[in-house]
């Protein structure tokens, strides 16, 4: 009983902290940038966090972990451009080294979500239908992102893959945008049984 309090009350702390996070990261995009901005990926995914860890949604928490794989590309490329001056995945960190130091700071809340998800997914579990909220997520946000952002934008990688300059396949506008979506929703199915089969994240 006491483990679970102690469980209970860190996710809490962890839910306020993130979500105190995801509205500063808020506040600096509507202030600094267009208004479009707030739709990639990252900057929604803290707040679906902050909620996991709250509500202690298994729901949520599962989403969080599919949809964090995102990040991956982001911190490779941030931390070899630390070591080496430039980024290997593209540059798609080079914005980084081009702001204020306080926006410099809040945007390494990148660098967290990785982290405090897998400690989610072990303290809180994962739920075997966690892929159809993921899934939701990324269609509303690619939606959004095709017919509202501006194409050169590239929110959410929405027109071309973000560590490329130019697209290479054979599909443009709306196609891709189709294509892209679904492979986004088959591969959030996919992960979400591929996670269920790690032990130590409880299935809920």
């Amino acid at each position: 009983m006491k483990n679970l309090r102690s469980n209970i009350s860190a996710c809490s702390f962890i839910g306020i902290i993130v979500l105190i996070a995801a509205l500063t990261d808020l506040a600096f995009g509507i202030y600094y940038d267009p208004w479009y901005e707030i739709l990639w990926f990252s900057n929604t995914i803290l707040f679906i966090l902050a909620f996991a860890f709250m509500f202690r949604s298994s729901l949520l928490m599962g989403a969080v972990l599919i949809s964090s794989i995102v990040e991956i590309p982001w911190i490779v490329d941030f931390i070899t451009h630390l070591m080496f001056g430039r980024g290997y995945f593209g540059g798609v960190t080079d914005y980084m080294f081009k702001l204020s130091s306080p926006r410099f700071y809040n945007e390494l809340n990148h660098l967290s979500i990785l982290p405090l998800v897998i400690y989610g997914a072990f303290a809180v579990g994962i739920s075997g239908k966690s892929y159809l909220f993921s899934g939701m997520h990324a269609a509303v946000l690619n939606t959004l992102s095709f017919f509202f952002a501006p194409a050169a934008s590239n929110i959410n990688c929405i027109n071309h893959l973000c560590f490329l300059k130019e697209n290479p396949f054979p599909l443009n506008g709306f196609a891709y945008y189709a294509v892209a979506t679904l492979l986004l929703c088959i591969f959030s199915y996919i992960l979400n049984k591929a996670y269920l089969l790690i032990p130590q994240f409880r299935r809920i």
